[in-house]
């Protein structure tokens, strides 16, 4: 399992750098037809053709403002030898909304938001971890405690949580969240340096330009280097740690959640579009109180909106447990196309018995059995009794349905 979820992630990334290196290379196309024939002037009619033409030959994805960014993808990157294949397309069109001209004197921590304390609550713990593996010469551990903190905390959940502040009119709560993603990213950059070389610290690293994309550093520094631009990073007991203990725990309530919603979805084939309400049932009372500040997040994400805790439900009901013992709720009624459940039921039983059957002949033959090693038979046992366990599932609902 491990390995086909480790093959899966190396595709994707994989795919997402091919992409990046795309949509550069579609910048760079725009970019010098318009500088070598001085069409600046007619820049929007320009991309208005190359998108019909894009799209006409290789679908969406290739709208005019699509197309714009590329071409500041292509101009903020200039060059090409800063581009990092760890991030993906959405990444780098959050790290393009930075301005150059940002210092690190200017960088405020007020104002944060929830996924603004996880991020930074998690990027204190890893910097922990880093540390002890680092003194311990245990860089298998330092890399993994950053794959899962750059993989999985900051580019699946705060990139995508962020966006609702990013996007937000309200320009206190914006930068707020600016500055964490300067910050972090830029703290990542300084852990990844002993293990990812090109990613030093130096101008162009993260962006081109000024600021604060080169000068943020972590407090404590051994190395006191002449001429340190930021000096003030060199005492190890300087700066504020930034701890939260409950703030974990309330982001695991919004995990699971979303994840339930989107379990939920996928299992009744309800499509994103729709609005789905929600209820919680809990015996916590502070319960609604920590997830007041969650329900944007899980609204963004899944379209999904919070109807309250507690409530009676009637009919068909999807009930998924989360954190704490809690359920998440969600009456179905309309939402499904029973007939579209059913036909996917039945198709999912056909499959079923197809392995069935071929793990009873496997163990009904004897030269299998008697020449094959042990651990392969029992192996082959314990599939037949998972298949068969599912397949009573499926035709249990299919008979209730």
């Amino acid at each position: 399992n491990l390995l086909i979820l480790k093959t899966k992630q190396n595709v994707v990334k994989n795919i997402n750098y091919e992409m990046v290196e795309l949509y550069y290379a579609i910048g760079s196309t725009i970019n010098e037809l318009i500088e070598e024939y001085h069409l600046e002037a007619s820049q929007n009619k320009i991309l208005k053709s190359f998108s019909e033409k894009l799209t006409r030959e290789f679908g969406e994805g290739y709208s005019v403002p699509n197309l714009k960014l590329m071409k500041k993808f292509y101009l903020t990157y200039k060059g090409g030898y800063t581009l990092c294949n760890q991030l993906s397309w959405s990444h780098n069109r959050l790290i393009m909304n930075i301005d150059d001209e940002m210092k690190y004197e200017d960088l405020s921590f007020e104002n944060l938001n929830l996924c603004d304390k996880w991020i930074l609550n998690r990027l204190n713990e890893v910097i922990r971890e880093v540390d002890i593996n680092m003194d311990k010469f245990e860089f298998v551990n330092v890399g993994s405690e950053l794959y899962k903190f750059i993989w999985d905390d900051f580019c699946s959940w705060y990139i995508e949580l962020t966006k609702v502040h990013l996007n937000s009119d309200n320009d206190e709560e914006k930068q707020a969240s600016l500055n964490t993603l300067v910050y972090v990213l830029n703290a990542i950059v300084k852990m990844l340096h002993p293990i990812m070389h090109y990613a030093t610290i130096k101008k162009c690293d993260v962006a081109n330009g000024p600021g604060v994309r080169v000068s943020i550093f972590m407090q404590g520094c051994a190395f006191n280097c002449k001429n340190c631009f930021n000096p003030e990073t060199h005492n190890f007991q300087g700066g504020k740690e930034f701890n939260d203990e409950t703030i974990n725990d309330q982001f695991i309530y919004l995990i699971d959640i979303v994840k339930g919603i989107r379990e939920i979805r996928t299992q009744y084939t309800i499509k994103n579009s729709i609005e789905m309400p929600y209820s919680i049932n809990t015996k916590d009372i502070a319960l609604e109180e920590i997830m007041n500040q969650c329900l944007p997040y899980i609204k963004k994400l899944c379209n999904a909106v919070c109807q309250g805790y507690n409530l009676e439900t009637g009919g068909e009901v999807a009930n998924i447990t989360i954190k704490g013992g809690n359920s998440l709720l969600v009456e179905l009624g309309d939402y499904i196309d029973k007939d579209a459940e059913k036909e996917k039921l039945l198709t999912q039983l056909k499959k079923l018995e197809g392995e069935i059957k071929r793990c009873q002949n496997m163990l009904s033959n004897e030269k299998f059995t008697s020449k094959a090693p042990k651990e392969k038979v029992e192996l082959e046992k314990n599939k037949l009794a998972d298949y068969q366990s599912k397949y009573d599932a499926v035709k249990e609902k299919i008979e209730l349905m």
